[in-house]
């Protein structure tokens, strides 16, 4: 990873040491890596329509896409954070590829099956949805079944009648990546703030900046 890789070698700190405001590097590093992400986003739509994924396509494409922009959005902060607990820009990699699979498809897997058990599991369910919520990779992977679902099951679907932007189907899940990016980006900027206690963050699990002699 390549936050994890510039903190390594202490590229950070020289940015930071030359006058570059901490709210400056990571609003810049935000930018890069969206516009990135956005390349991969574009290919993603492109696949869809190659390969004509109805389930994607039509009046599901915009909720499609906008779920993909949120995550994007929403993750990418999460990744700045999680990076401080890693040394190794390998290993930070692999580590979060496993995670966010973890907290996404698992997490959704978990949601469907409690809700198709009995009302016990539904309630319980209801509860661990909040939860949940706060791993961009749940939001997309529920989001992302619920638009395929919706769309590829016809009349016979339960919420046929529904609006794929209906804030009890995806909705929640959107409100959701919007603030998670909000709440990530502003702890992000809290561990750079504390990062001038680097006895305090050390010890919390944080690998911050620390000028080599």
């Amino acid at each position: 990873m390549k936050v994890v890789q510039e903190r390594q070698k202490q590229m950070k700190h020289q940015q930071m040491v030359s006058g570059m405001s901490f709210v400056s590097y990571w609003c810049g590093q935000f930018v890069i890596d969206l516009l990135v992400a956005l390349f991969t986003c574009l290919l993603l739509v492109a696949i869809v329509h190659i390969y004509n994924v109805k389930g994607f396509l039509g009046e599901a494409e915009p909720p499609f896409i906008v779920s993909i922009l949120l995550f994007l959005i929403s993750v990418l902060p999460l990744t700045y954070v999680l990076s401080f607990l890693f040394d190794s820009p390998n290993k930070a990699q692999g580590s979060l590829a496993a995670l966010y699979i973890l907290l996404g498809l698992m997490f959704a897997i978990v949601t469907f099956v409690l809700m198709n058990i009995n009302s016990d599991t539904v309630s319980a369910n209801n509860v661990l949805k909040y939860f949940f919520r706060a791993s961009p990779p749940y939001c997309l992977a529920y989001s992302l079944i619920f638009i395929f679902s919706k769309s590829a099951s016809g009349a016979s679907s339960f919420f046929q009648n529904e609006s794929y932007w209906n804030y009890n189907l995806i909705g929640k899940n959107l409100v959701a990546m919007a603030v998670n990016a909000i709440l990530y980006f502003s702890f992000l900027l809290l561990i750079e703030y504390m990062s001038a206690f680097p006895t305090l963050m050390t010890k919390l699990g944080f690998n911050i900046d620390i000028p080599k002699e």
